[in-house]
């Protein structure tokens, strides 16, 4: 039941139109077909409030208890939301070699990177969490300082 409430999940998203799943055997594929027939009942207002509740949490419960709530922006682009959601995961899920590589590969080598942070301020008191923000992209800078977009 929890696997297809995760899957509606993501079918209700307004940016998914193709949702893959993999499959080893032959019973996994069975119940993904199980799955997808009892998709069409679509999740109430109240399962996706505590898919959201649940989403805030998590967020809240990172290293950097950034909330994502948008407030912040860069006059540089660095992509202050992305960097601490990258940071948060990575050190949440301790999922290393997977945050290394998305960070090394998707944000590093832009100038939405927290490397591009030039403490001008200008984000200080964005923040509703009051976080210090240049201070926090530093720490994430420094911590991805040898992401690459390679697995090695």
């Amino acid at each position: 039941a929890a696997r297809g409430k995760a899957l509606d999940h993501a079918e209700n998203q307004p940016e998914v139109s193709l949702l893959l799943s993999g499959m080893g055997r032959q019973a996994q594929v069975e119940e993904n077909i199980q799955l997808a027939r009892d998709s069409d009942i679509p999740m109430t207002a109240e399962e996706v409030a505590a898919v959201n509740k649940v989403r805030a949490i998590l967020k809240g419960k990172g290293p950097i208890p950034c909330t994502g709530c948008g407030k912040c922006s860069c006059p540089k682009g660095v992509a202050i939301q992305m960097c601490f959601e990258c940071y948060n995961a990575n050190n949440t899920f301790r999922l290393s070699s997977i945050g290394h590589h998305n960070y090394g590969q998707s944000i590093k080598p832009t100038l939405r990177a927290a490397s591009n942070c030039d403490g001008c301020n200008q984000c200080a008191g964005q923040c509703p969490e009051g976080l210090n923000i240049p201070r926090e992209l530093k720490r994430v800078a420094d911590y991805f300082a040898s992401a690459t977009d390679s697995w090695g």
